[in-house]
């Protein structure tokens, strides 16, 4: 166990800090290869003021409050270093992801993926992970990871994603 020192979650929590759902920390490497097209699914790097708005209001629809990016942030973050990819069903923005990478790192993260509820478990996300670790290979990027809630980790793991640790995530928030 990495969790030191021993009673950090119990002393975490008494000084008023809410324990996280615990994510598993997957990687592969990023040979994964282009998704297979799904009938009425495009999926492409956001470029735009309105792309960044749908990326975050689906975030929000995911995340809720504790999205802390204005669209036009993320736009240029998304225009930066840190690339986020859009998948619209039939025209309808359903899921999004980005891609982060440390300068020298040999490793592309896969963050902030998040899908529409009403689109959740039809198959869609899968592509927005294929198409980020694609980027990654094209970045220079030999492996990828991704820390994955329950909900997302059987995806990522039908794509040869494998469990390198687990984390477990405290929030602190602070009075009005």
């Amino acid at each position: 166990m990495h969790d030191e020192p021993m009673g950090l979650a119990a002393a975490l929590e008494a000084a008023g800090f809410e324990r996280q759902p615990t994510e598993a920390i997957l990687v592969r490497t990023s040979d994964l290869g282009p998704a297979a097209p799904v009938p009425g699914l495009e999926i492409a790097r956001i470029q735009t003021l309105e792309e960044a708005t749908h990326c975050f209001n689906l975030a929000l629809q995911a995340f809720g409050n504790n999205w802390d990016k204005t669209p036009e942030e993320l736009l240029a973050r998304a225009m930066g270093s840190e690339p986020f990819w859009l998948a619209c069903f039939e025209g309808q923005p359903i899921s999004m992801g980005r891609l982060t990478r440390t300068q020298g790192s040999d490793f592309g993260g896969l963050y902030g993926g998040a899908s529409h509820p009403d689109f959740r478990r039809r198959g869609f996300y899968r592509p927005v992970v294929q198409a980020r670790v694609q980027a990654a290979a094209e970045m220079g990027c030999p492996w990828v990871f991704s820390e994955a809630l329950p909900t997302s980790e059987p995806i990522l793991r039908a794509l040869g994603f494998e469990t390198l640790s687990q984390v477990t995530g405290y929030l602190y928030r602070f009075g009005d």
